[in-house]
């Protein structure tokens, strides 16, 4: 479950608490259901030795010293007040409100910040030069793999490359599991998608075994690259969808052919 689909209900469901308890502020039960308690009444050591048989191991006048380091008041065990409830519901609500909000707070406050960022002027850090150089010898690479290449936390290498984005020297797309970057100007949509498709390693063995066997069968593809047909379904799903795979029908038989020569 996403962060925002959870942060909704627990701001309603705080909110109606910190109503509730404001309404029933002066009408707090009196009663607890238990006896009355005194506010003198003490819990100590000979009570509890005497419950287990014991009282008589205990000197008298190490009794009364023993019950007043180990005296309960009664008022420990008060309720807290409506005024402590509706606080608690209203800063419960507060924060997942926040929750809910963040992805789009995080873009604007980025987006305000290097709004006025020249282009001359990012690379004057030294990380994002870096990052940036990793972008560009390799298209579709991940934020994960720029971290690692760039000898940085993955949080620093997000932060790095949402600057990049905001000042349009890099574009991004997600693909599967993974957002890829792309160089600006380096290809159009079309390019970046395929080469998105062909990062994932399973997806381009398939697309190589298909260039090198053309008009396979699904059930042939499957048995060549060892994947159930199944599994090699969603793999040439894929493919098709980037515009890199074609189909023909031969008789009962789905021939499958890539639609160019294809390079992982």
């Amino acid at each position: 479950m996403s962060r925002r689909s959870w942060a909704a209900p627990v701001a309603f469901l705080a909110l109606l608490g910190a109503a509730q308890a404001v309404v029933a502020e002066g009408v707090a039960p009196t009663s607890t259901g238990l006896p009355p308690v005194d506010d003198d009444v003490r819990v100590g050591l000979p009570d509890l030795l005497a419950v287990l048989g014991r009282s008589d191991t205990v000197a008298p006048e190490s009794r009364s010293a023993a019950a007043a380091s180990l005296a309960v008041p009664a008022e420990a065990f008060a309720p807290p007040s409506a005024e402590a409830v509706a606080f608690g519901a209203v800063v419960a609500a507060a924060l997942a409100a926040l929750a809910w909000a963040w992805p789009v707070l995080k873009h604007v406050a980025v987006a305000r910040f290097y709004a006025h960022v020249q282009p001359s002027e990012v690379f004057d850090n030294a990380v994002r030069e870096r990052i940036f150089a990793h972008v560009k010898a390799d298209p579709g690479v991940s934020a994960t793999d720029l971290a690692k290449r760039a000898g940085v936390s993955w949080g620093t290498t997000i932060y790095h490359l949402e600057v990049l984005e905001q000042t349009r020297m890099v574009v991004s797309l997600r693909n599967g599991r993974y957002r890829r970057y792309f160089e600006n100007g380096a290809g159009d949509a079309a390019k970046r998608t395929a080469v998105a498709v062909l990062r994932n390693d399973v997806t381009a063995k398939v697309a190589k075994a298909l260039s090198a066997h053309p008009g396979l069968s699904q059930k042939e593809a499957a048995r060549l690259v060892g994947l159930s047909p199944q599994a090699l379904h969603w793999h040439i799903n894929r493919l098709a969808g980037a515009g890199l795979l074609r189909r023909e029908r031969d008789g009962r038989v789905v021939r499958h052919f890539m639609a160019e020569k294809t390079e992982a």
